[in-house]
């Protein structure tokens, strides 16, 4: 994990951001490296350029599982039928 300080001279949390690494992004997220591409490539997942590679924040991450699991959801279920 990379953690990067914005700057800001109050120290807060919230002034620092921890960047995820492909390896920890696809343990965090439960796919293989091919799979985390693919999310980038096809917009399901945002990411950061850095160096060589891209690197992804917690919100990205977890906006990606919450989106790819909607869609999931969404093309699985053709009808609802009550008793």
């Amino acid at each position: 994990m990379i953690r990067i300080d914005n700057g800001c001279s109050c120290r807060d949390k919230a002034c620092i951001v921890e960047l995820y690494e492909p390896i920890e992004a696809r343990n965090y997220i439960g796919v293989s490296a091919p799979t985390l591409n693919t999310y980038r490539n096809e917009g399901w997942l945002q990411g950061i350029p850095f160096q060589r590679g891209y690197v992804y924040t917690k919100d990205q991450l977890d906006a990606a599982i919450k989106a790819k699991n909607a869609d999931r959801i969404n093309t699985n279920v053709k009808e609802i039928h009550a008793r």
